[in-house]
C-alpha cells in the first residue's frame, strides 16, 4: 500500500483484529506458534483458513500480485421496463379509468402478457413509482393514481403548447423536439429461416453501443418541418448500463446543445425535451444545491432571519431552505436565452 493513502474500513479491522489476537497469545504467556503459520494468520484476522489459503495460493500463483476487482454497484439493477412499455402502461391506466374499473399491478401484468409484453410485478411496479404513479384510497378501495402534482404539472405543459397555437392550430412560434436513445452494432432479430441443423453465421454478442441524440422542428409560420439540419450526434459509448442514460452527463448534453442544436434552430424557438436528471443540472450560483453542507444551510437561514430548530437535520434543513430561496436556476435554460430560446419540459421540472 502507498504511503499518504486512507486505509479502507477493512484493513482497519484486520489491523484491530491482528492487534486483539497478538494481545490474547500475550496473555498465555507463552511463545508464539509457528508451525502452522496459515492457521495463526486466519485465527489473528479473524477469517476461515480456507479464505486465508486462497488468498495465499493467488498471491504465489501471480508472482506476489493481488488481483483488483471492482466494487459491485449499490442500490437496485438497471430499470428493466423501457419508455415504450411504460407509455403503454399509463394508456392502460387511463383507459381502466374511463372505464370506472380499479387498477391493481397484477391485473396490469396480466393485460401486459396478452399484448406479448412480460414484466415481473416488482419491476412494473419501481417503475410506475418512478413514473409518477402512487397506490392510494380510491373511493371505497386501493387503486393505482397519478399524483396530483404530476397532473398539475402535465396540465401546464399542454396549456404552454396550446398558448403556442394560432386560431387555425398553426404553431406560433418554432417548437423543437429532442430525444435520446442508443442502438447496439449487432442488433438484430432473433429469428430467421434456415434449413434444418444448419448454421447460421451471426455475430457473437449485441457489439457496442451508440448513443444517439437527435431534434425535429415544427415551424408552421415559415413551413420547416423534419430534422434539425446539423443536429444529429451519435458517438460510441464506453459503459455498460441498462440504457443511455448512463453514458449522457451534463457536460455532454450541454455541448451538444450549445454547438449543434441551439445555432441551426430559428431564434424564438420553444425547446421541448424530457425531464432526464443531466436536462436538470443547477447553476453554480443556485442556492440551495444537493450538496449544500448543513452548516451553509443554516448560516443561510440565520443570515436571512429565518426560524429554524437546532436538531434539524439537512434534509429538513435543505427543504427549509427551498421553501425560501429564489426559483432555482438550470444551466440548460441559461444557455437557451443565448440564443433567444426557451425550454419547456413535458410534465415541466418535477
Amino acid at each position: 500500500m502507498s504511503q499518504g493513502k486512507e486505509l479502507t474500513y477493512e484493513q482497519k479491522q484486520a489491523i484491530v483484529a491482528v492487534k486483539s489476537y497478538m494481545d490474547y497469545e500475550k496473555s498465555k504467556g507463552s511463545k508464539a506458534f509457528t508451525f502452522d503459520p496459515a492457521v495463526r494468520r486466519a485465527k489473528a484476522l479473524n477469517f476461515s483458513i480456507s479464505a486465508v489459503k486462497n488468498v495465499l495460493s493467488e498471491w504465489h500463483r501471480n508472482k506476489g500480485i493481488l488481483e483488483r476487482f471492482p466494487s459491485k454497484p449499490r442500490g437496485h439493477g438497471t430499470p428493466k421496463v423501457k419508455d415504450h412499455e411504460v407509455s403503454i402502461v399509463r394508456k392502460m391506466i387511463q383507459d381502466a379509468y374511463l372505464r370506472g374499473e380499479l387498477v391493481t399491478v397484477k391485473k396490469l401484468v396480466h393485460w401486459l402478457d396478452e399484448k406479448k409484453i412480460t414484466l415481473t410485478h416488482s419491476a412494473l411496479r419501481r417503475a410506475l413509482l418512478r413514473n409518477g404513479f402512487s397506490f392510494g384510497k380510491a373511493v371505497r378501495r386501493s387503486a393505482l393514481k397519478e399524483r396530483e402534482d404530476v397532473i398539475a404539472n402535465r396540465r401546464k405543459y399542454l396549456a404552454t403548447l396550446r398558448q403556442n397555437r394560432d386560431k387555425e392550430g398553426r404553431t406560433i412560434r418554432p417548437e423543437v423536439y429532442l430525444d435520446e436513445t442508443f442502438v447496439h452494432v449487432n442488433h438484430r432479430k432473433q429469428f430467421t429461416w434456415n434449413k434444418e441443423n444448419s448454421l447460421v453465421n451471426v455475430p457473437s454478442g449485441v457489439g457496442a453501443r451508440l448513443i444517439i441524440i437527435d431534434a425535429i422542428i415544427q415551424d408552421d409560420q415559415n413551413k420547416v418541418y423534419g430534422w434539425v439540419n446539423g443536429a444529429h450526434l451519435h458517438f460510441k459509448s464506453g459503459l455498460r448500463t441498462g440504457d443511455y442514460h448512463g453514458a449522457m452527463d451534463t457536460e455532454n448534453f450541454s455541448k451538444w446543445v450549445a454547438l449543434r442544436l441551439l445555432p441551426n434552430v430559428p431564434k424564438q424557438s420553444l425547446i421541448i425535451f424530457d425531464n432526464a436528471s443531466y436536462h436538470n443540472t443547477l447553476t453554480e450560483d443556485t442556492f440551495p444545491q444537493p450538496n449544500t453542507g448543513k452548516t451553509e444551510l443554516q448560516v443561510w437561514l440565520k443570515n436571512h432571519n429565518i426560524p429554524f430548530e437546532d436538531w434539524l437535520l439537512k434534509p429538513e434543513l435543505y427543504k427549509l431552505c427551498n421553501q425560501h430561496a429564489p426559483e432555482p436556476k438550470y444551466l440548460i435554460d441559461q444557455i437557451a436565452e443565448k440564443f433567444g430560446c426557451n425550454i419547456l419540459l413535458d410534465f415541466e421540472r418535477l
